[in-house]
């Protein structure tokens, strides 16, 4: 498995063969993946990943680091920041953010949070929600993350 930028770790997830297949074909980050998916586990565990992920604007972060924590309105509206896995990213920023540019991507490694991480099932996929602040220290990496000409979101070069 790679693990350019320290990224890619251990996150433990139980996938439906839905996920999978999504995972498969939408990763082009994720090189190797469990290769007996029915061995002793009905439902096996996937890969874990340390690395989880949130898109923000710019101006957002740069408050944080004024602040010297990241907060997100969610985080009072909801109770949780949203954040995704590498596989999950590019299908939530098409949903959530098509054409809007001036756009971050915060790399957060899981195990540097200070707030409670969950994995929550919404629909038939399980997404990382935190419940509280990101403590600056867990940002691992902040990329530029603007879409395409198209409006369209890729995955971001390695």
């Amino acid at each position: 498995m790679k693990t350019g930028d320290r990224c890619w770790d251990q996150l433990v997830l139980n996938l439906s063969a839905t996920d999978r297949e999504d995972i498969e074909k939408r990763s082009p980050f994720l090189d190797k993946f469990v290769e007996n998916w029915d061995g002793i586990f009905k439902r096996c565990f996937l890969i874990q990943m340390a690395l989880i992920l949130h898109i923000t604007d710019r101006s957002s972060w740069q408050a944080a680091q004024t602040a010297g924590v990241y907060r997100h309105a969610s985080l009072e509206t909801e109770g949780f920041i949203h954040c995704s896995t590498p596989a999950q990213l590019i299908g939530v920023a098409n949903t959530f953010f098509r054409g809007q540019r001036g756009l971050v991507l915060l790399c957060i490694e899981s195990e540097r949070l200070q707030s409670e991480l969950r994995y929550d099932a919404v629909g038939n996929q399980h997404f990382p929600h935190v419940y509280g602040e990101i403590n600056l220290d867990a940002v691992e990496q902040v990329r530029d993350f603007d879409p395409n000409a198209t409006g369209e979101f890729e995955p971001p070069p390695e």
